[in-house]
Parts: structure tokens; sequence; C-alpha cells
């Protein structure tokens, strides 16, 4: 789930929510929100925040996806 991914990364790379927030372009208090699940994030803002933590999300059909 999106919450308990945004969370598990941001500590695995050691970020605080300001830090993220610098990084990220999106205010502590929203992503505080997010890893909470109050609030969903949109796409845009879910890319924003996985490339500021050296991640990246891939969107398809489990049957389009090739395997590596």
């Amino acid at each position: 789930n999106i919450p308990d991914l945004l969370s598990r990364c941001r500590k695995d790379t050691g970020l605080s929510l300001r830090q993220l927030s610098i990084k990220s372009g999106i205010p502590a208090s929203t992503i505080s929100f997010y890893e909470l699940g109050r609030v969903e994030p949109t796409l845009y803002r879910l890319d924003a925040l996985l490339k500021a933590l050296n991640q990246s999300i891939v969107i398809g059909k489990g049957s389009d996806i090739p395997n590596k």
C-alpha cells in the first residue's frame, strides 16, 4: 500500500519529512498525510516523491509487464 511504501522508502533513505519535502517540492505536511493514509497522492505527486527517493513506479496490467 502507498502509505507504507512511502514511509518505508523515506526511512530507508534516511530522509526526514522536511528533507523529502525539499527534494520533491511537496509540503512536509502533505507528505505526512500521504504516509498516514489520510490523503492519496496524485500520480504526478507520487512520481515526484519516488524520484526524490531514487525509486520508480511501473503501471500496467500484470500480463503486459515483461519478465526480467
